[in-house]
């Protein structure tokens, strides 16, 4: 005997209490198949359940065709259901952003007098906001270009230019793994963020090339398995350096009739470019002559200097800079050719090279280093001497002096003259950014013989015999020999594209489809994605998890390190809970669908070695989802430590210790769009938003107060407390306005959100900021406030904290601080910084903020400060009303004042 309907709604109905909307839904629709011509409520049932896991569209169906049946059959409580169902199909169509529909749900709303004349213009001004977001930016891709165009997602580093990294630390292993690798019908794509030396994309074709070598022997016919390899890196000198060195290679590959003086010569002139702090003036020449050809087919357009690199059009430019820079060194003519001459480059090398000699017997008792086989005798000279010696041959043909010196077994003083007047520092290790406009210092004291030990698990797949390895060289250029076979092999096969971008920054455009020029075929998914410790920098777990994992195909892995900080962490949950909130690998499954499968076993710190991911790759059903009341504590745990990351001790110096706290508030708005992605229904995210945005957020979270943040401060149940974020609205506000159009929800906000023609990009140039003690800091935050009612001072993030537990009730100092929060201050995370030379900070803002600030031009002011440890950086405060109004978000236009030459 059949179920009644009736008997299947009470079922459906235990199933929906107990969370498991997705039977219910089942449920609910046997209910509808049974039950009588004029029974709406399995209807209305279903409206409820779909709304609920967020399928809007199926929500507003569910809802209309209750009420038809309810209004058909003149049932006696139709006017009790549609007050009930009518908000619901309003906020469905809201959420899914058929504003049409909305509008006509409104009108019908407005007509019937069913809710508040409030609640009505809430939606009303919601809807209003979201069609003219609509209208203002209607074509999406366009405007995802402009948001990563104009609006910066990390805070501003003081320096204002990226530190210059030449040469890795990684071991060159099979990062792909034999099931992949060996099938060589399958073609392989390799996304590798922060590429430095390109040492991973060599390992792995020359990798590849043995595969297919060994596979070609028992192969039916030719392999025809395509190869795409993205090497992106955020420095243009790190994407010029690696072109050199494959222009020579390739220059090698095909030529295979070139002389064996000419052959050594490049293979010499590659392994004095990839690993040598000095190098030979004859290198110098050949590296010139290389460096005229790259420029000339940069400049050329299209693929222009090989057929298998892919430079887009947007990088180009920036590129060539960094190749004349090197070139202008070694003419005499650049700024940097006195301060790093060869002797100057030379005693800094021996100078650090002591230091970091003391650094590793302090941190491991011994010094365990070896060199390879063979290379004793320079191994031995090289920290007095720190030059590599080339082949004998060479030798023989341009450094006759230099051979009679080393067969004499001369002095190392005799050494470090004769190379301080004829060799010349290696001018790729130079960046202009770094080097000359940020001041950076030169690091010249890597090991090249940890070179070799790196490469060794490679080198091992070579076949035995040859001549007898005498000299580091011979083991390098073994290694870019199996290159250029493996070159030689795939050319045809291969593509290398080049991006140049923050690593986000470049997934996003991989990911939308926002590079211009890219070829269509080029895959938006990859095998492998490898970011280094690109992390390190730019949001830690929060970019690899938020935004790296959107490029895994199904069956792929992240690879992960942390480099900068590596000894700081005590377990990986304390590295989670720091970067993403979470309290441990259960919680971080839930929030992201990454799970670790796989870690390097070094034992020394809790975070050594890579570390191996894989994610779901269907978004997770209702049911797995954490519960709603969690997912909020989480949201806005996150939003409060982004918002005022917790400071270290200013007693604390121990700069590899620091972490980066770079992220701004953008990112706020990609992890709501991300946890959609996931699987969280729209509402859930719209609604602590619609919290954040009226002020109105009550919370058991709090903003971290350790750093790292703690496990236990996730799971801490403090009470619940009402925590003002009105200093952050400003930016929030407009920030919400920018990033509408891209949210899959709509905003329900109390008041209205500012219109788009009323958002400027506003500027203000400060007359002192720094030099900062304690280290270099890598994230600032721009702070205006009221003086009539407070002056920020040395504690400026304890008096921005609103936790209760952090103020004494009822004192007058806790009232004036309360006022401070609430009305006092603007704080602005998302903003640029013009560097030392201008000291000028640009953001986006909505105008009635800084009418405020140019009306009461005598109260508001402004200053910067460091969030790593909240040190004021400006010197003095400015005055806010020499804010200067830009352009226009809408349009482009320039305001009031030209910003010509700002």
């Amino acid at each position: 005997m059949g179920f009644t309907a009736r008997e299947l709604r009470e079922h459906g109905n235990a199933l929906y209490k107990s969370g498991k909307l997705n039977e219910a839904i089942k449920i609910y629709h046997d209910a509808a198949h049974n039950a009588s011509e004029d029974d709406y409520l399995p209807w209305s049932n279903l409206s409820a359940a779909y709304f609920e896991t967020g399928n809007y569209k199926q929500a507003a169906h569910c809802a209309v065709k209750a009420l038809s049946l309810c209004h058909q059959h003149h049932q006696a409580n139709a006017t009790c259901l549609e007050q009930k169902l009518a908000p619901r199909i309003l906020r469905a169509y809201l959420h899914a952003h058929q504003h049409d529909m909305a509008r006509a749900w409104l009108k019908q709303l407005s007509d019937s007098h069913t809710l508040p004349a409030d609640e009505l213009q809430q939606y009303q001004s919601s809807l209003d906001q979201a069609q003219a977001a609509w209208r203002a930016m209607p074509d999406e891709k366009a405007h995802r270009g402009r948001l990563a165009a104009d609006v910066p997602r990390y805070r501003p580093a003081f320096a204002g230019y990226q530190e210059f990294y030449t040469v890795g630390h990684d071991e060159v292993t099979d990062l792909l793994g034999l099931p992949l690798c060996s099938d060589v019908k399958k073609d392989i794509s390799v996304f590798f963020g922060g590429i430095g030396d390109a040492r991973h994309f060599y390992g792995q074709l020359a990798l590849l090339g043995a595969m297919e070598r060994i596979s070609s022997s028992h192969a039916a016919g030719p392999i025809k398995r395509r190869y795409h390899f993205t090497l992106n890196d955020s420095k243009a000198s790190v994407l010029a350096r690696d072109m050199v060195l494959f222009a020579m290679l390739d220059e090698l590959a095909v030529s295979k009739d070139m002389l064996q003086t000419e052959r050594t010569e490049i293979y010499t002139v590659v392994y004095y470019v990839f690993v040598g702090i000095i190098i030979p003036r004859f290198a110098v020449r050949r590296l010139h002559r290389v460096i005229d050809r790259v420029i000339e087919g940069l400049e050329k357009g299209g693929n222009g200097l090989l057929p298998w690199m892919r430079v887009y059009e947007k990088d180009r430019a920036e590129i060539v800079r960094s190749l004349r820079f090197w070139k202008a060194q070694d003419d005499g003519g650049g700024p940097l050719a006195a301060l790093y001459s060869t002797g100057a480059t030379i005693d800094r090398a021996v100078f650090q090279i002591r230091q970091q000699d003391v650094s590793q017997e302090i941190m491991y008792g011994t010094d365990s280093r070896r060199a390879p086989p063979g290379c004793q005798r320079e191994f031995k000279t090289y920290p007095e001497a720190p030059f590599l010696q080339p082949p004998r041959s060479i030798l023989k043909d341009h450094e006759p002096e230099l051979l009679r010196l080393l067969e004499t077994e001369a002095s190392t003083e005799k050494l470090r003259a004769y190379l301080a007047k004829n060799w010349s520092t290696n001018p790729t290790l130079l960046d202009e950014d770094w080097h000359v406009k940020a001041m950076g210092d030169l690091d010249v004291a890597h090991d090249p013989f940890e070179v070799y030990r790196a490469m060794h698990d490679i080198l091992r797949v070579q076949e035995k015999g040859g001549p007898r390895k005498m000299k580091l060289f011979d083991h390098i250029a073994s290694f870019f020999q199996m290159v250029v076979v493996a070159l030689r092999k795939t050319r045809g096969r291969l593509v290398a594209e080049l991006l140049l971008d923050d690593a986000a920054a470049a997934i996003d455009g991989i990911r939308y489809g926002l590079i211009e020029g890219r070829e269509s075929a080029a895959p938006s998914s990859f095998d492998l994605v490898h970011v280094s410790n690109v992390a390190d920098y730019i949001g830690g777990g929060f970019f690899n998890f938020v935004t790296a994992s959107k490029i895994l195909g199904d069956t792929s892995k992240l690879m992960t390190t942390c480099l900068r900080n590596t000894s700081l962490w005590r377990s990986h949950d304390e590295f989670n809970s720091e970067y993403m909130a979470v309290s441990d690998m259960k919680m971080l499954s839930k929030t992201t669908q990454m799970k670790m499968t796989d870690k390097e076993d070094i034992p020394m710190f809790e975070m050594s070695g890579y570390m191996d991911w894989k994610r779901e790759s269907t978004p997770f059903p209702y049911e797995l989802l954490l519960p709603r009341a969690e997912l909020t504590r989480f949201v806005y745990t996150h939003f409060l430590k982004v918002a005022l990351p917790c400071g270290r001790s200013l007693s604390d110096h121990h700069f590899a210790h620091f972490i980066y706290p770079t992220l701004n508030l953008t990112n706020f708005f990609r992890l709501l769009i991300h946890l959609h992605e996931i699987g969280y229904p729209p509402h859930w995210l719209a609604d602590v938003l619609n919290k954040i945005l009226d002020d109105q957020v009550i919370t058991t979270a709090r903003p971290p107060q350790q750093v790292p943040m703690q496990p236990d401060e996730i799971t801490r149940q403090n009470q619940p407390a009402r925590l003002s974020v009105a200093a952050f609205l400003p930016e929030m506000t407009t920030l919400t306005a920018l990033f509408q159009r891209l949210l899959p929800f709509t905003p329900l906000t109390a008041s209205p959100l500012p219109a788009l023609d009323s958002i400027y990009e506003y500027t203000i140039q400060f007359a002192e900021v720094g030099p900062a003690p304690n280290g270099e800091p890598a994230a600032m935050v721009l702070v205006f406030f009221n003086m009539h009612t407070h002056v920020p001072n040395v504690n400026i993030r304890d008096e921005l904290d609103p936790s209760p537990e952090q103020s004494s009730s009822g004192s007058s100092a806790a009232s004036k601080l309360i006022e401070f929060r609430e009305k006092g201050c603007v704080v602005v995370t998302t903003f640029t910084w013009s560097g030392r030379d201008h000291q000028t900070v640009r953001f986006w803002m909505r105008e009635d903020v800084v009418d405020k600030f140019w009306t009461r031009g005598d109260s508001w002011w402004c200053g910067l400060w460091r969030v790593d440890d909240w040190m004021l950086m400006s010197r003095a405060p400015e005055e806010a009303s020499k804010l200067v109004r830009g352009r226009k978000w809408v349009d482009g236009e320039v305001g009031d004042v030209d910003m010509t030459g700002i």
